[in-house]
């Protein structure tokens, strides 16, 4: 007797760890990025999700591609083999190119303009739907910080623009910009714009003051533009597929939690910004601002090339229009 009931609470025993293992929900955040905002609101979502589930998450982040390529890292939410993905919105087009529209140009007057845009109400939800059909839930968004050029030699008019060869992404948007300026477009991975401009196979690069100061561009390239035309944003995508499979408190919380950390992300993001610039000067480097008239003429070319590309594909159309509208409506 004595020996069965041994044995009983013994299997009693390994019944309530394998329950309690089961439990145990994995959860993977990845970024193509480290030690900026999206790597730093990662670890506080993974952080968070551990705390509030009282353990049933096991939530770690993975910066820096450890997960893939931003490709295989979407390929893994639609799969359900990568639980969330924190990231620009245009990483995500390929499920649906609406997620490209907060990429136009000439569209909002700066950082502050752009994020009060996408994350209203008006907006907000239908852009981070975009994506359901295609196996990704759009958890929070956010705006970074607006686009610069930097450059090999002064540039301080719209005219300067003109004969440059500048490091852009491999897309229609950032090349024809360009055209639209007087420069041309040179796409190339940004892994290899430092030495692009170092080696003068380019003049300059497109890019953001809070990426390029840790990154020393400054030492090949001091001078930086500050054009604003373009919003940088970022987008937590979730796997439609584990989301579904999720207890309903939990998948309740993980929304929530996205949701309410997007103005914390932004804060986090100016602060960074101002950092970015301050070391930029401080390293030496340069901030321009163009004459308000030739800026002006800037955001009109810009804004051109945005409407003419958003709006000559129906799946773009109606959601850049969303935006703008809403744009309007958050001026200030």
């Amino acid at each position: 007797m004595i020996i069965r009931t041994g044995i009983a609470a013994f299997a009693a025993t390994l019944l309530a760890a394998g329950t309690l293992a089961a439990q145990t929900i994995e959860v993977k955040l990845g970024t193509q990025t480290v030690n900026d905002t999206q790597h730093l609101l990662g670890n506080r979502l993974a952080e968070e999700l551990n705390k509030r589930s009282n353990g049933r998450f096991n939530a770690r982040m993975f910066p820096a591609s450890q997960l893939g390529s931003p490709a295989r890292m979407v390929e893994g939410l639609q799969l359900g083999t990568q639980e969330m993905f924190l990231a620009p919105p245009g990483f995500l087009a390929n499920v649906d190119p609406g997620y490209q529209v907060t990429d136009a140009p000439g569209v909002f007057d700066d950082v502050a303009h752009g994020h009060r845009t996408v994350t209203h109400p008006d907006f907000r939800g239908r852009f981070l739907a975009l994506g359901e059909r295609g196996g990704v839930v759009g958890a929070h968004v956010y705006g970074i910080t607006t686009f610069t050029y930097t450059f090999r030699e002064p540039v301080r008019t719209l005219a300067e623009f003109r004969g440059k060869k500048v490091r852009v992404l491999a897309t229609r948007m950032e090349s024809e910009l360009m055209a639209a300026l007087g420069a041309t477009g040179v796409p190339m991975p940004f892994s290899d714009a430092v030495p692009a401009i170092q080696n003068k196979t380019v003049d300059g690069a497109r890019g953001a003051t809070i990426v390029n100061t840790p990154l020393k561009f400054y030492d090949v390239a001091k001078y930086s533009v500050l054009t604003n035309e373009s919003l940088v944003t970022s987008v937590g995508a979730v796997s439609k597929r584990w989301l579904d499979g999720l207890p309903a408190d939990l998948r309740k919380m993980v929304i929530e939690l996205c949701a309410e950390n997007e103005t914390w992300a932004y804060e986090l993001a100016l602060d960074l910004t101002k950092k970015a610039e301050d070391g930029w000067r401080a390293a030496g480097g340069e901030l321009i601002d163009l004459p308000p008239a030739e800026h002006k003429e800037l955001m009109v070319r810009a804004r051109a090339v945005g409407d003419k590309l958003m709006r000559e594909n129906p799946r773009t159309k109606d959601i850049y229009e969303l935006m703008l509208a809403t744009a309007q409506k958050t001026k200030k």
